[in-house]
Formats: C-alpha cells, structure tokens, sequence
C-alpha cells in the first residue's frame, strides 16, 4: 500500500525540523558536545567513508576527541540548506557550510590538517595557523518516532585555505575596545549554555 504524499504543511514543518537538525550538529562540533552531535543522528546513522564505519552513536566521543585534538576553536557557517523528500518519513539534503578552524599548534595536528609541504611554504607563525574550508554537507534524513535525524552525512570539501593565524588575542584591538567579559568556551561552559539544563 503506497502512502499518501506530504501536504504543504507537513512538508513545511518537516523542512523547519530539518533545518534545526542540521545547525544542531554545527553547535555540536563547534562546542565539542557529544551527547548534542549524537541527537542528530539516528542510533544506526554514520559518516559516509568518513574516519569509520562505525554508527555514531558508537563513534561520537572518538570524533569530539579527534576534533579537539586537531582544532582549538571552529566555527562552521551554513548556507544554501535544500531540502527534497524521497518518501514521507525520507529526505535528502544538501548544505553548504564554511567552517573555519584555528589550528592546534602541535606538530601531529599541523601535519594532519596542513600538512609539511604546505606548512613549509607558509613559514614559521608566532600566532599559529588556520584553515578555512568551503565544503557541502549531503544528507539522508529519516523520520522516526515523531523527530527527523541523519542516517548518513557525507562531506565534500569545494575547497580550503590555510595560512598563519590572523585572529585577534583577548585584549587586543577590538576584543579590548568592546570591553568583552565572556569568551566561547568548546564545552558546556560556553556563554549559550548559561541557565540552560
């Protein structure tokens, strides 16, 4: 028996829920949260040829950890977010995001994320160094128990841009003429976690 199609609304809300699902993992990854990133996938869902094959759900606190190990802060932005159902509890999406990582300093994640060749070519940095990715996320939602999540995430890298950092320290330029008090912390310390449970 064929299932009757989504209406307007349905899809609508659907859209809505997805959407909400996709910036939920970007909070995740920026803010190092494990038990955030796993409500966006499914308990069956995975990467795709991404670190494992493993779900993540049995995977997510090895990639927080290889995330906090190679990065000291990132931040991803997302854009162009489209949205087509397959079937009424299925969707696939595609999301543009750029994300930009400031690079922990050690040489086992310089050399995994830049490289030796090209940190040659960019030379020593008292600040440390950077990279900036333009990249497209595609997904497979799935509809279950009344909620949208990932079954599968695949990530395509358009292109990157690495370099010495050029960021601001606290107290410098603008940071010290706003006078700013809270900084961002990768963890639920965090200033958006505040009075949250």
């Amino acid at each position: 028996m064929q299932s009757s199609p989504m209406t307007e609304l349905e899809q609508v809300i659907a859209r809505q829920m997805i959407q909400e699902v996709i910036v939920r993992y970007a909070r995740a990854v920026d803010r190092l949260d494990a038990a955030l990133l796993r409500s966006t996938f499914w308990e069956d869902g995975r990467y795709h040829k991404v670190m494992n094959d493993a779900s993540i759900h049995q995977s997510v606190d090895q990639v927080i950890a290889f995330i906090g190990s190679l990065f000291l802060s990132t931040q991803h932005v997302l854009t162009n977010i489209s949205i087509e159902f397959t079937a009424r509890n299925r969707a696939r999406a595609e999301s543009y995001v750029t994300a930009h990582h400031k690079i922990n300093p050690t040489s086992d994640a310089l050399n995994a994320v830049i490289g030796p060749a090209r940190l040659a070519e960019i030379g020593p940095s008292e600040r440390g160094y950077e990279m900036t990715m333009g990249a497209r996320y595609l997904d497979t939602f799935e509809y279950r128990r009344d909620e949208w999540r990932i079954m599968t995430r695949q990530l395509l890298f358009e292109w990157t841009q690495t370099g010495a950092a050029s960021d601001l320290g606290a107290g410098e330029g603008m940071s010290a003429n706003l006078h700013l008090t809270e900084w961002p912390a990768r963890d639920r310390s965090d200033p958006f976690y505040a009075g949250r449970s």
